[in-house]
């Protein structure tokens, strides 16, 4: 939920949301992890530009549209789903085997 790289680049995180009771209320570099159900109204009073999908994959694609309806123009993911953007949302989907694969090709090949 956290890297020091983003606040040094403009980026602030702004909140955590998550489904599993045993998590909602817990905090997380200071924020508290708030019930998925209060996505709506934080996003329609705060206007997050971007979120970012850390979620098993079949939940991605209704998180996704969920978000795209409620106005977010940037979801960064990193679910294993690649997800299609719904109407004016941009979906960087991330693929960290993709980046594991290159990097055991380069220490095999490179050092």
């Amino acid at each position: 939920a956290y890297h020091r790289m983003f606040q040094g680049r403009g980026y602030r995180l702004t909140a955590v949301f998550d489904n599993d009771p045993a998590i909602i209320g817990s905090e997380i570099n200071r924020h508290t992890v708030r019930a998925m159900e209060t996505l709506p109204a934080f996003c329609r009073n705060r206007l997050p530009e971007i979120a970012v999908l850390a979620v098993p994959s079949h939940c991605a694609p209704e998180i996704a549209d969920q978000l795209s309806d409620l106005g977010v123009p940037g979801i960064l993911n990193f679910s294993h789903a690649d997800l299609t953007p719904k109407k004016h949302t941009l979906i960087e989907n991330v693929h960290l085997s993709d980046s594991l694969m290159v990097l055991s090709y380069r220490i095999q090949y490179e050092r």
